[in-house]
């Protein structure tokens, strides 16, 4: 073999192995924020509901909830009520810089086995239930994505990886401008 060649594979080698132990560090920065924010228990809330903070109203309306240590926002708490169940999602900050998400999507029951062949009876508890189909945690470094974990599929699950990330920085960013006129 080329000896060129053995020299590129090698460098190559080497430079994705500094790539996955830099990723586990930021990743580990990024749990090691996300826990002190979680652990601190003190935070002034705003709390906002359906048109104050929403475009277009969904069928179950919505609620926006800010964390906010020291005139910072450290999370916001999205709550979006749809009508096939609730898209919940918590956008972190590092001094107001989102830096993880974390959203998950949970459908009713009902609409969960609509596609069933064999009819189940339920009643009307039963059938609103709230099963959980998908979750994803969203890992940012400097506006950059490094991780995305992903477990489960949503119900209109038509949405591309980059479509899924631009929509959370999306929405992380109106959220905070949102939150910000309000403080």
């Amino acid at each position: 073999m080329d000896k060129r060649f053995l020299i590129f594979l090698l460098l190559i080698s080497i430079s994705l192995g500094s790539f996955s132990q830099e990723k586990e560090l930021i990743v580990k920065d990024i749990r090691a924020k996300f826990k002190e924010i979680n652990d601190y228990k003190s935070y002034q809330k705003i709390i906002l509901d359906n048109e104050e903070f929403m475009e277009k109203m969904t069928d179950g309306g919505g609620q926006l909830t800010a964390y906010l240590k020291n005139d910072s926002i450290c999370k916001i708490y999205e709550w979006i009520g749809l009508s096939f169940g609730v898209r919940k999602t918590e956008y972190y900050y590092w001094n107001e810089v989102l830096f993880f998400a974390y959203q998950t999507e949970e459908v009713f029951n009902h609409v969960f086995h609509i596609a069933d062949t064999v009819e189940i009876d339920m009643n009307l508890d039963e059938a609103y239930e709230l099963i959980k189909t998908s979750e994803k945690r969203f890992y940012f470094n400097s506006d950059t994505l490094v991780d995305l974990k992903k477990k489960g599929e949503e119900l209109f699950g038509s949405e591309t990886v980059k479509e899924a990330i631009e929509s959370i920085q999306s929405s992380a960013n109106d959220n905070l401008m949102i939150i910000k006129t309000r403080k």
